[in-house]
């Protein structure tokens, strides 16, 4: 039914995964697809997005994890633009990752997002959802198992405006917006804070 109702110029399925039909509506990374008028097959199990994982696609159409794949919606001049833009602002980028923390493997700058200031996502073979799967499994080794997660800002919003801003005036400044910016990202992801008290003094120390 999905395959039929696709507009020709649509190159994927595109599927987000949440532990609530509501959450999973209201990621970030799916305003972009909505945007360009594609549909969205929405997931409440993990173990549904480990079976479209593992069947690629449908029909020749790949199967498309909004959080974790590319989109296909930048051309090669696009994406080289984009790694500049990364090159570009290492530095503040860096400074966000320190200043987080070891639970954050990359900062990244995004394409993805429309209206959010950020998003979180992951890299390599286990998804946030797949991590929140695994976390009451019946062995201690699969409770273990975590995400490589990946902190996307959106470098349109104004929020990215100021954490530049800060960058470059007040670095203790940056890094406690960094700390929210990630702190937001999880919250949108349905992740829960491991310290909302230091999300809490985060915030503060912006007034």
């Amino acid at each position: 039914e999905y395959l039929d109702a696709m507009p020709e110029s649509q190159k994927a399925i595109y599927y987000a995964s949440a532990d609530t039909l509501k959450r999973a509506i209201s990621l970030p990374q799916c305003e972009e697809v909505r945007k360009r008028g594609f549909s969205l097959i929405y997931l409440t199990c993990p173990l549904d997005e480990m079976v479209l994982s593992a069947l690629g696609d449908q029909d020749g159409k790949r199967f498309c994890n909004v959080v974790t794949d590319d989109l296909g919606f930048d051309t090669d001049e696009e994406k080289k633009a984009a790694e500049e833009r990364d090159i570009e602002n290492r530095e503040l980028l860096d400074l966000v990752k320190e200043s987080v923390g070891e639970g954050l493997s990359k900062v990244k700058l995004s394409n993805k997002l429309a209206s959010r200031p950020c998003a979180l996502t992951t890299e390599g073979g286990v998804t946030l959802e797949m991590e929140r799967y695994f976390r009451y499994g019946p062995s201690e080794e699969m409770r273990t198992v975590r995400a490589t997660r990946v902190l996307e800002l959106n470098p349109e919003h104004p929020a990215f405006s100021a954490l530049q801003s800060a960058f470059t005036d007040n670095r203790d400044k940056a890094a406690h917006l960094a700390q929210v910016l990630y702190a937001l990202a999880e919250l949108s992801a349905g992740v829960e804070l491991e310290d909302p008290a230091a999300f809490t003094d985060a915030v503060t120390e912006l007034f």
